[in-house]
């Protein structure tokens, strides 16, 4: 963050005094995650917003250099439904890899700082074209959800739905150690080997992992986008731009897989690349 902060003063310095325009803009999002799914598994578009300034400067009257300062929230919906695993942690220190069927509706939504950077031409006293990139720095990232899962071999058992808030810069991984302690909501129980064992209703980001590795996204992302603007009058606009990112979002570390695991029931962790896409529209003013 403060190397953001840093690079954003080199910035704005060096374009301050020679800023022909400056501007605000606002709007909503629609984004999504793009790539290799597993069986069962699907990305949706999820919304969001953005708001952030912006400063210009033209070098000729129809062509233009932009920089902004943006904060906008991006993200997607992410399902799963299909045969799985859940792992369930016993008073006695033990770890159970229980299988069943899991049905999991999550939307993420990652709130980002970013700095686009984008070339614009006049083609129309109306209408603006732009295309360029952006630098994203990651402050926020969270998901909330349901999960409902069925075992295979002791359904009349093991059934239950759980909610998952998951705020994936701060949770912690769940322990036997801590199964005293399973939040202010009432636990949800299950029978296992005969004995009651509570889960907890509302499940963080990594109560599924034996340790923390790394948090889930990466902090830094790289976005083409291209957009044009409609200007209604000569300081009042209206555009939209579509996103492209290039770098892998999500960390080998924590991305598991959600169907199988290893001989020795641990993770098989995912080295796909996962990237995010989405549109924006919204409004703005220049001055």
């Amino acid at each position: 963050m403060k190397y953001f902060v840093l690079i954003a003063a080199l910035l704005f310095s060096t374009i301050g005094v020679k800023a022909q325009s400056v501007g605000v803009r606002a709007g909503l999002n629609y984004s999504k995650f793009s790539g290799p799914l597993e069986v069962g598994e699907s990305y949706g578009y999820s919304n969001g917003f953005h708001f952030g300034v912006n400063y210009g400067y033209k070098f000729t009257n129809k062509f233009m250099l932009r920089f902004e300062l943006l904060y906008s929230q991006t993200g997607s919906k992410t399902n799963f439904d299909g045969n799985s695993y859940y792992l369930i942690y016993l008073a006695d220190g033990r770890t159970v890899f229980e299988r069943g069927k899991s049905t999991i509706d999550l939307d993420v939504s990652n709130g980002i700082i970013g700095m686009p950077i984008v070339a614009a031409y006049q083609l129309h006293p109306k209408l603006e074209i732009f295309g360029g990139f952006a630098f994203n720095f990651l402050v926020n990232p969270i998901g909330r959800g349901t999960l409902r899962f069925e075992s295979d071999q002791n359904p009349n058992n093991i059934t239950f739905r759980q909610s998952l808030d998951y705020r994936y810069y701060n949770d912690e991984p769940k322990s036997a150690s801590q199964l005293s302690n399973l939040g202010s909501a009432r636990p949800i129980t299950i029978l296992v080997e005969g004995n009651r064992v509570g889960i907890p209703k509302y499940a963080g980001a990594y109560y599924q992992e034996l340790n923390k590795d790394d948090s889930k996204f990466n902090w830094f992302d790289i976005t083409g986008t291209v957009g044009m603007n409609y200007f209604i009058n000569r300081g009042f606009y209206m555009g939209a731009r579509f996103n492209y990112g290039f770098l892998d979002i999500t960390k080998t570390k924590a991305d598991r897989s959600l169907i199988n695991l290893n001989e020795d029931n641990s993770y098989i962790r995912r080295k796909d690349k996962d990237v995010t896409t989405g549109i924006e529209v919204g409004i703005g003013f220049r001055f």
